[in-house]
């Protein structure tokens, strides 16, 4: 994959206002189709691509209680921009059914997808929003910088009065590619390593099933 040497303030506005349109069409929080592929023993999601005018945006990651993974927009083929996750329940004892049978993190990543839904259109670089009560459920998205490189953490906490009791956590970061620091971790990343062979596999299913 090649990547954009060089992003000016209209690619970033072009790019910002498009990963604010893909956050709603095309993403976790927006229930868009996940595949699903299995490469070395790992099960990797992918959510997308949403393309429009030459851009596409794509979500890959692994793991459901502790997960991993890369947002990623290109522009006409060529990476412009990412954003690295990694998180997941930090309550060990929170990873089991509840007393009706349903599975606590599941009912988790629902109220998660809730708060998504609400992250700043003109700061899309961010998870959610700032702070917001749904449900008794408390969430919160501190974050740092801005679309050209930036660093955040968001988290849900249990009900107002035991709001220090944290129940799901994550931390974020990335930013356009032209930053050094960003291509270097893109790079090193192993799932970005394994995405040319997950599009190989989708791109066969997809011969197979014509």
């Amino acid at each position: 994959m090649n990547f954009i040497e060089s992003a000016t303030e209209s690619d970033i506005q072009k790019w910002s206002k498009f990963l604010a349109e893909a956050g709603s069409a095309c993403s976790y929080e927006s229930n868009a189709h996940e595949k699903k592929v299995k490469l070395l023993g790992a099960k990797f999601r992918i959510i997308g691509p949403y393309r429009k005018n030459g851009l596409s945006y794509t979500d890959t990651y692994v793991g459901h209680e502790w997960f991993n993974g890369i947002e990623m927009i290109e522009d006409k083929g060529l990476v412009a921009w990412v954003r690295f996750y990694e998180g997941g329940i930090t309550k060990p004892d929170f990873i089991r059914k509840d007393f009706t049978g349903e599975y606590i993190p599941k009912i988790i990543y629902e109220q998660l997808k809730s708060f998504l839904k609400k992250f700043p259109r003109d700061q899309p670089f961010r998870r959610g929003p700032s702070r917001m009560e749904l449900n008794a459920y408390h969430y919160e998205d501190f974050s740092e910088g801005d679309f050209r490189y930036f660093y955040g953490r968001d988290r849900i906490c249990l009900p107002i009065e035991r709001a220090s009791e944290e129940i799901y956590g994550l931390t974020y970061s990335g930013g356009t590619i032209d930053n050094p620091h960003i291509k270097t971790r893109l790079l090193a990343s192993p799932i970005y390593q394994m995405i040319p062979l997950i599009r190989s596999s989708q791109l066969r299913k997809n011969l197979e099933a014509a």
